[in-house]
């Protein structure tokens, strides 16, 4: 099970401030969200190197 990337977070929390009308949902929330989604992506690959170089090194 893979546990949630901070961007994954924030993305979450984004949506749910949207929801509750804290944020409109403007021209610029797609574009941030597809950053999160990107970062996230980066993130989690990150962290399977790391996993892969230290049963490596174990």
């Amino acid at each position: 099970m893979r546990s949630n990337t901070l961007p994954e977070h924030l993305k979450i929390a984004l949506q749910r401030h949207v929801e509750d009308d804290d944020l409109r949902d403007d021209s610029d929330l797609p574009a941030l969200m597809d950053k999160l989604t990107t970062l996230s992506e980066k993130v989690n690959a990150a962290k399977e190197k790391a996993l892969a170089l230290r049963k490596q090194r174990a």
